[in-house]
């Protein structure tokens, strides 16, 4: 069982030179699906003549245009998790808090298959968008509402979702790309136990606290088999937004 000094160790250090990434990315995310230059632009050349076949028209034009920047938003993406894939698998802590080197990894699979995954998480955001944006059409013309306030409307939903999605996209990847660096480091140092280690602290989900262990004894899991139900990884067996991380038994 760690000590708490240990504790305060592995909380300081766990994703150290990943957080530049996580910023960098919720940036990339929130300006990619909000832009209200561009909504003010389609919306300003027909609010004097709003109906329901135009708002449709508009919002057809805003997400054929914000589609075509998810390309670019692709590759941001790419570099960034890349990037704390790497960094997570040269930092891997022991139950003190220590960092443990090992050589430069080989194998990058893992990361590749968690990139593909950010597509669909950006068409979630679109999804997500779009209902909304449309139910508010809907919703303004059949009470008879002002164009100007269904416009006022529609920004705020779009920046709304937009944040809060970028945040939570950003934080969990960047995370699970980390983590998925490190369980990397060591299958190919041929460490063969781990531990799942909480922040210890009231905001801890019941998820986290039961994969770490009853009173912070933390349980004993095997590498080989790290993410599956049984050898639990934070965020990839626990939840978005996990600040849990793992430490060589």
């Amino acid at each position: 069982m760690a000590t708490k000094k240990a504790r305060r160790l592995i909380d300081k250090k766990k994703y150290y030179g990943v957080k530049t990434a996580e910023k960098k990315y919720r940036k990339e995310i929130f300006n990619t699906f909000y832009d209200p230059s561009l909504i003010e632009s389609l919306l300003s050349e027909n609010l004097p003549f709003i109906q329901q076949e135009s708002f449709n028209e508009i919002v057809y034009d805003y997400f054929a245009a914000i589609n075509k920047r998810i390309v670019q938003l692709f590759e941001t993406a790419r570099e960034l998790l890349l990037d704390s894939f790497q960094k997570g698998s040269k930092r891997i802590l022991d139950k003190e808090g220590g960092v443990v080197k090992f050589d430069e990894i080989e194998d990058t699979a893992a990361i590749d298959i968690l990139i593909d995954q950010q597509l669909d998480y950006y068409e979630g955001v679109s999804q997500a968008q779009s209902k909304k944006v449309n139910q508010i059409i809907a919703d303004g013309l059949e009470k008879g509402q002002d164009p100007q306030k269904i416009s006022q409307q529609i920004h705020s939903s779009i920046r709304s979702i937009s944040s809060k999605r970028a945040m939570r996209i950003s934080r969990t990847e960047v995370v699970k790309s980390h983590v998925l660096g490190q369980v990397q480091t060591m299958k190919e140092a041929e460490i063969e136990e781990y531990n799942y280690i909480t922040s210890n602290d009231s905001k801890v989900s019941k998820i986290c606290r039961h994969n770490q262990g009853p009173k912070g004894r933390e349980k004993i899991y095997q590498v080989q088999y790290a993410g599956t139900p049984n050898n639990p990884l934070p965020v990839l067996n626990s939840h978005p937004n996990c600040r849990c991380t793992v430490v060589i038994r």
